[in-house]
């Protein structure tokens, strides 16, 4: 998924909307986790690090799926974990 796409995180609210009352499971989320390369540019990690926390912002908007569900973040092959 690539978080740094509008649609995507558009997508992955309707998801999480539609999974609010799970109490148990898995969610994976397979990279690549944005569009562009992560690269040598500084900037590269703050936009990871940006990314992230707005991802995490969503899900905590969730407090069911935050609380009760395991989350795998797979990385693709330009992400940099």
């Amino acid at each position: 998924i690539s978080l740094d796409n509008i649609d995507t995180k558009q997508r992955l609210t309707e998801i999480f909307d539609g999974f609010k009352d799970l109490t148990s499971g898995i969610i994976v989320l397979m990279g690549n986790f944005t569009s562009k390369p992560y690269g040598d540019n500084p900037k590269d990690l703050e936009r990871y690090v940006k990314l992230f926390s707005q991802l995490a912002d969503m899900i905590d908007m969730h407090p069911r799926l935050r609380d009760n569900i395991m989350w795998i973040l797979v990385p693709g092959p330009e992400d940099p974990f």
